[in-house]
């Protein structure tokens, strides 16, 4: 998964970062060691209705099973 240009995050239960590609960290000018384990709301850099939707969607995928 280091190798793909494609940017994401994995998340655990509580949306937490356990994992970000390194595309994605180079985006953002970021260290994983800046974002693990933290949430995007910690992070500071999505507005709040998109950090709402996203934690919609989470929990949603954890309730269902389904992406």
């Amino acid at each position: 998964m280091s190798t793909t240009p494609d940017q994401f995050v994995v998340y655990d239960r509580d949306g937490r970062i356990s994992f970000a590609s390194h595309s994605l960290l180079q985006g953002l000018h970021m260290s994983a060691a800046e974002i693990m384990g933290k949430t995007f709301a910690e992070l500071g850099f999505l507005p709040p209705e998109i950090i709402a939707q996203s934690e919609r969607e989470r929990k949603e995928v954890f309730r269902t099973g389904q992406p």
